[in-house]
């Protein structure tokens, strides 16, 4: 959804370093994270159904948590206010 806002056309794709690497045409500090997100796809896809075999560890997930609390307060910051939740 930052990138419809900001009008870039997202890609079609759970590929979260793919998306993050567009979303840092608007903020270079996504594009430096994108790189270290990579591991995290498997888990966006396969990692949702309950039987998969990829399922996080508590220390992945906690990592994951604190990644994905730095993109949405970089995505927060570079969003105008009236969208502020």
């Amino acid at each position: 959804s930052f990138l419809v806002l900001v009008e870039i056309d997202p890609p079609r794709t759970h590929v979260i370093e793919t998306l993050l690497a567009r979303c840092g045409s608007i903020d270079p500090r996504l594009d430096e994270l994108a790189v270290s997100c990579a591991w995290l796809t498997d888990f966006a896809v396969e990692g949702r159904y309950p039987d998969s075999e990829c399922q996080p560890t508590v220390e992945q997930a906690s990592e994951a948590l604190d990644i994905a609390d730095r993109v949405f307060n970089i995505i927060l910051e570079s969003l105008p206010p009236e969208v502020h939740p």
